[in-house]
């Protein structure tokens, strides 16, 4: 199981390394809605049973939002589903911060080469979210979703960003 997570670790990562863009306006998922403003362009959508992976990036500030979702073989605890995704990010020169959890979720800022960054992990028993924010800062990413990402099921996603 550890292993799937580190995949999907790795694919996460991957979303935020590439730079091909495709413009849209409003996506729709399986597991959540978001309506891009002005300067946000797709940059990857995956969506295939059991599974979706999302990146956007802001054209300014090369802000980068991904998100991952993944249904569970089994339910998982956080203790399980963050370890292979903070250790991946470690893996690739970045310096973690303290992990907090709020409810379902686990979060922790990051950083890399002067950009800020924030991963959060979140379980609803039979589904988990991976969302990775990074940038010169990570705030145009958490206004996005603060602002603009419509869960399907909430208890799948952070309360907050």
């Amino acid at each position: 199981m550890q292993r799937r997570f580190a995949l999907c670790g790795v694919s996460l990562l991957s979303v935020l390394l590439l730079a091909v863009a495709v413009r849209a306006e409003e996506m729709k998922t399986p597991y959540f809605s978001m309506e891009l403003p002005a300067g946000w362009t797709v940059m990857q959508k995956s969506v295939a049973e059991g599974k979706t992976k999302v990146a956007v990036r802001h054209n300014e500030g090369n802000t980068v939002v991904a998100i991952a979702v993944a249904a569970l073989p089994r339910t998982a605890s956080l203790d399980e589903l963050f370890p292979p995704f903070s250790k991946q990010l470690e893996a690739n020169g970045i310096t973690l911060g303290e992990a907090k959890t709020s409810g379902n979720t686990r979060m922790a800022d990051f950083s890399k080469a002067g950009k800020r960054g924030s991963l959060y992990v979140t379980t609803s028993g039979k589904h988990f979210s991976a969302i990775t924010i990074l940038g010169e800062s990570d705030e145009p990413g958490k206004k996005l979703m603060r602002e603009n990402f419509k869960p399907v099921d909430a208890k799948l996603f952070p309360a907050s960003y």
